[in-house]
């Protein structure tokens, strides 16, 4: 178990970060220290250079409160949307202290309520990682379930300029 942890966060991370920071809505002082100091202490990591094992917006990690049952979390920058029990908030102490930390990390947070040790045992998902072992370059329909499309579709080729349709209205430009 390491601690005193090497923190990393992406671009994208940061202006989320940041947006928090310039809400005037937001007025939670302790957070809003909280993300200060993260900014502060985070190295700044491309999403295309970042560790698989780095929990960032959008990651699903599994992690333990103290040597309380291990809980499995997505962190998300409003938890609105999501079913209770589902998201982490970064704008919540533990969530906030578990943006960027890598998997094997333990950190110490402390709230109103005293103070706890969050360790994070996996990162089961990273958005950034997903992007890059997806095969956007090529997209084949017929690999979707439930489709049954032809193997091929032939077009007629047309010059450039020829109408799509079939019919012999010469259009606009006989008049």
């Amino acid at each position: 178990m390491r601690t005193a942890p090497d923190m990393m966060i992406t671009p994208q991370d940061l202006a989320v970060l940041e947006a928090i920071l310039s809400d005037p809505h937001f007025t939670n002082a302790r957070i809003r220290q909280a993300i200060r100091a993260r900014i502060a202490s985070a190295r700044i990591v491309l999403a295309d250079d970042m560790p698989l094992n780095i929990a960032t917006i959008g990651a699903r990690i599994r992690f333990q409160v103290d040597n309380l049952a291990p809980d499995e979390r997505i962190l998300v920058k409003g938890a609105g949307i999501y079913p209770t029990g589902t998201a982490q908030c970064i704008t919540t102490p533990r969530g906030i202290a578990l943006l960027g930390l890598a998997e094997g990390t333990s950190i110490n947070v402390a709230d109103d309520a005293g103070s706890e040790v969050l360790h994070i045992i996996s990162v089961l998902y990273q958005p950034e990682a997903a992007r890059r072992t997806a095969d956007i370059t090529h997209f084949d329909i017929n690999r979707l379930p439930g489709t049954s499309w032809p193997q091929t579709a032939t077009l007629p080729t047309r010059p450039a300029g020829a109408p799509f349709w079939d019919d012999d209205d010469p259009g606009p430009t006989a008049a």
